[in-house]
């Protein structure tokens, strides 16, 4: 958002300035944010990672005339216009890839994201309804992992500290699978069947050890979710009328030999930073959403991090 969108936006004249806040996941503190970005002159607010709670003061915006845009995350109030993956689909492909992985039996753990937040519940649905195909699968712990490497490591190592059984498979959300990685390998057991999302660390080790069983599931790319966010909010304040409140899109998936071709023969084990799909919210995708249809800056922005299979 600050290096690439807003500076290639201001360059058009589309865009005045962006102010940033944190609410650091309290949903009482992004409500009074939300009032007060309003009551000063924002003309739209972007929210990241929200749930219902902040109903509220979408409505409240709505009211004065400002719209709202949510990204990794969405919320049920009307006027509300939601951009993100779809996460219940994300949650039942992941589940089932290690399913069939553990043969259909077997103990898993699934290391959620910030309970609470609906993209989070959302793919945590989409676990559980995948499993309901697996009825000698047994879930044996949910952690939350706060979509953080070093929260969701200091969460797995705990829970297997006290729970000696073997696990068979691990599902986790992402922005925190080299924690859990990290996490199982300390504790000396070996990497049972995994997912693994966008970031690059994990796609790494996965390069130098293809024998582990994992797939990455790119539900929630960040840059390219930003990119599709910066332009729906444009085209809003443009006039260009969005169809529908919610604008989503299945997850991307890679398997060995596509992330091998992406992945630099040096790269670190450790790498937070994101793989990002060649195609997610681009401008003509966009398009089929509203009723005069026009991209923003004529083109689509290069999210960097991109290259990938979409």
């Amino acid at each position: 958002m600050q290096n690439v969108l807003v500076p290639a936006y201001k360059k058009a004249g589309l865009v005045d300035k962006m102010i940033v806040t944190q609410s650091n996941l309290n949903d009482s503190t992004q409500i009074q944010q939300i009032r007060q970005l309003v009551n000063q002159g924002a003309d739209i607010i972007l929210l990241c990672c929200s749930s219902a709670a902040i109903n509220p003061a979408v409505t409240y915006a709505q009211a004065r005339g400002v719209p709202v845009v949510t990204f990794s995350g969405y919320t049920s109030a009307e006027g509300s216009v939601n951009v993100y993956g779809n996460y219940v689909q994300g949650g039942a492909a992941m589940a089932d890839f290690v399913a069939k992985q553990m043969g259909g039996k077997g103990n898993m753990l699934l290391v959620t994201g910030i309970p609470g937040a609906a993209s989070s519940d959302s793919v945590d649905r989409g676990v559980k309804k995948a499993l309901k195909k697996y009825p000698n699968i047994k879930l044996v712990g949910t952690v939350a992992g706060q979509w953080t490497d070093q929260i969701a490591k200091t969460e797995v190592l705990k829970f297997l500290s006290t729970h000696p059984q073997k696990i068979d498979g691990i599902v986790t959300h992402s922005a925190q699978e080299i924690g859990v990685m990290q996490a199982v390998l300390e504790s000396g057991r070996k990497l049972p069947p995994m997912t693994i999302g966008g970031e690059k660390g994990a796609a790494c080790y996965w390069t130098k050890h293809p024998e582990w069983k994992t797939r990455l599931f790119n539900v929630w790319p960040p840059g390219s979710e930003a990119t599709g966010a910066m332009s729906i909010m444009v085209r809003i304040l443009q006039g260009q009328g969005p169809k529908v409140q919610s604008i989503t899109r299945n997850l991307t998936e890679y398997g060995i030999d596509e992330v091998r071709a992406i992945t630099p023969k040096g790269c670190d084990v450790n790498d937070a930073t994101w793989i990002e799909p060649k195609d997610w919210f681009t401008e003509k995708y966009l398009d089929n959403f509203f009723l005069r249809p026009k991209a923003p800056l004529g083109k689509d922005i290069a999210v960097p991090g991109s290259g990938s299979t979409g």
